[in-house]
């Protein structure tokens, strides 16, 4: 499921992600909490710990071992300049502070705390950006329809002007490619809250200006504008592309209101 992250008084708790359990009652699926984390270690000799992955975590993409999530940095730590952060899902661990560490993590009186989680996944390694356009990782999906080529594409959001998105190919160790996009285009609206790319054509959903409305728009990657296809009742976040039945899958934003919306493509 999409990832969350904490907010004003609660950023410093890092951000998460749920995993379901797919193979049980689908009525009544199975889920657990990971809080996303880092190694560290106050100095060599002293007992290992870790501690929570600050960012504005925007969508992700899982490939292999690897769980792609879209990063722009938290307040509190400046000098990372978003990118992509990627974890190991093969590094993903039990603690033993559970549900009653609500207000703990790290290692405290005895026990591997994580704020209430039962899992914690570890940190694998993070591409930053260092170009001088300043491109904002908000939001990122993963593209199968490019041939033999995974890759991922993220996308901009800038309330107040178009944005845009970059698409980096895949080796086939998971990690990308080279430091290099293959291929960059205007969002051509501001406000896009998750993109996905269908072969030529790029899908993304933007809140509309009126509050409370989101409108889904496709267009063709450096050709020509996007078409509003459709209103949608609430603003959408995550976009995902389901390959089996040429659909865009869009999760909603706001809390006790997060639906699911399935678009067909044409």
């Amino acid at each position: 499921m999409p990832p969350g992250y904490g907010k004003g008084d609660y950023e410093s708790r890092g951000a998460r992600d749920t995993f379901l359990d797919i193979t049980g009652d689908p009525r009544n699926p199975k889920y657990q909490r990971v809080l996303l984390v880092e190694l560290r270690q106050a100095q060599a000799g002293s007992r290992r710990t870790y501690r929570p992955v600050e960012i504005h975590a925007g969508d992700m993409g899982w490939v292999g071992d690897f769980l792609y999530i879209a990063n722009r940095p938290g307040s509190s730590i400046p000098v990372r300049r978003g990118g992509m952060s990627v974890f190991d899902v093969t590094k993903t661990v039990r603690v033993t502070g559970g549900a009653a560490a609500r207000n703990r993590f790290g290692y405290r009186n005895g026990q591997y705390c994580a704020y209430g989680c039962n899992y914690v996944l570890l940190l694998h390694h993070i591409y930053e950006n260092v170009a001088a356009s300043g491109f904002q990782y908000s939001q990122l999906s993963l593209d199968r329809t490019q041939g033999a080529t995974t890759s991922i594409v993220s996308s901009e959001y800038r309330p107040d002007e178009q944005g845009r998105a970059a698409r980096w190919n895949l080796a086939a160790s998971g990690y990308l490619a080279d430091e290099y996009s293959d291929s960059s285009w205007e969002l051509r609206t501001a406000r896009v809250q998750g993109a996905v790319s269908v072969g030529g054509s790029a899908y993304y959903s933007a809140n509309a200006e009126e509050p409370g409305t989101a409108g889904q728009r496709a267009g063709i990657p450096r050709r020509r504008e996007g078409k509003a296809r459709e209103a949608l009742p609430r603003p959408r976040g995550s976009q995902l592309h389901d390959r089996s039945q040429r659909k865009s899958l869009g999760v909603g934003e706001h809390p006790r209101r997060r639906r699911v919306y399935r678009v067909g493509l044409n």
